[in-house]
């Protein structure tokens, strides 16, 4: 909640620093969808409009976005490096050859990934993608999807252990996407500054090489993305359906109510806005889920005193995931995304 704050802080900032507000024209810019005018009230869309035009605005939530979102990796490859022996030990543990080579790897791939996608260059962003989507899958499967797998006696406590797996596999599929996400946004954008991996030639003759090969690969970048949102969102369109279902079969009392409301609201119609290709619907779709993870960060672990640690991580991800999305997007209002 301090990163939340503190990145609020400096959006504020950049919002006041924004030469575009102190000179709004009401009658000039309207917002459009891909396809045309949206129907809002003229007097907001001149504003509205100079913060979707606020480039600054737009690199700073990218890079909070991402920040957020590598912080659990980062946490997590601070803690196993700790407790190295603990983590080779896991390695025995899901019975792989060479578990401290593997252990090494993995923190590898977590400490490369996040920094990678720190610097902001586009292309080691999508290596630091690469690193981290590497990861997910391997720690997903030994990590939750083959304890999930195991048959259970029945009693309470491992049931609810495997619905706590089956949470952390639905959320894993959805970071993963995000590094899907990542990937799309950023292999067409590498080049753009004249230099094969925007590098600014660094690479000289290798770097000449890799850029036509990503001249191959550009093209399929949308679907990359494509693929990357669905994933993404799955978790958030199962959740609001299940709050939908529990909402509809019991009665709720007090706040339990309109927060069960707000959260399939928000759940629900974010996830399906975030799969429109619009800039700007997309943009509200993010606005949506952040107060739908603002929401689940409340009740479930703030109210209940439930400080699981990684499940909070996790969602602080999916959060900076958000805000990575809109760091995106509102550069490209009034064009289509897909």
């Amino acid at each position: 909640f301090a990163s939340v704050a503190w990145a609020g802080v400096h959006v504020g900032a950049a919002l006041l620093a924004n030469p575009h507000f102190a000179k709004l024209n009401v009658a000039e810019h309207p917002i459009r969808l891909a396809a045309g005018p949206v129907g809002v009230i003229d007097l907001s869309s001149a504003w509205l409009t100079g913060f979707y035009e606020s480039c600054s605005l737009a690199a700073l939530l990218r890079w909070t976005g991402t920040f957020l979102f590598v912080m659990l990796f980062l946490v997590s490859c601070v803690m196993h490096g700790k407790e190295f022996k603990g983590f080779t030990a896991m390695m025995k543990k899901f019975e792989l050859c060479c578990p401290k080579c593997m252990a090494v790897g993995c923190l590898f791939f977590l400490l490369a990934g996040s920094i990678l996608l720190l610097t902001g260059v586009p292309v080691f962003r999508e290596w630091g993608a690469e690193c981290l989507g590497t990861f997910l899958p391997f720690s997903t499967y030994f990590g939750h999807i083959k304890p999930w797998l195991k048959k259970i006696d029945g009693s309470q406590k491992q049931v609810d252990e495997q619905q706590k797996h089956a949470l952390h596999i639905m959320i894993n599929i959805s970071l993963f996407g995000v590094c899907l996400m990542i990937i799309g946004y950023d292999v067409p954008a590498i080049g753009n500054d004249t230099s094969p991996l925007g590098l600014h030639g660094a690479l000289g003759p290798v770097g000449n090489v890799i850029g036509k090969i990503y001249d191959v690969v550009r093209p399929g970048a949308t679907y990359i993305k494509i693929a990357g949102f669905v994933m993404f969102v799955l978790v958030f369109f199962l959740k609001g359906f299940a709050l939908f279902v529990g909402h509809s079969s019991q009665q709720s009392s007090g706040c339990a109510k309109p927060a069960s409301v707000a959260g399939f609201t928000c759940a629900l119609f974010g996830s399906v806005l975030m799969l429109t290709g619009s800039a700007i619907l997309m943009a509200w779709g993010c606005a949506l889920l952040i107060v739908f993870l603002l929401g689940a960060l409340y009740f479930a672990h703030l109210k209940r005193k439930d400080m699981h640690v990684s499940m909070i991580l996790k969602k602080f991800a999916m959060l900076g995931a958000c805000l990575m999305v809109l760091g995106y997007e509102l550069p490209a209002i009034g064009q289509a995304s897909w």
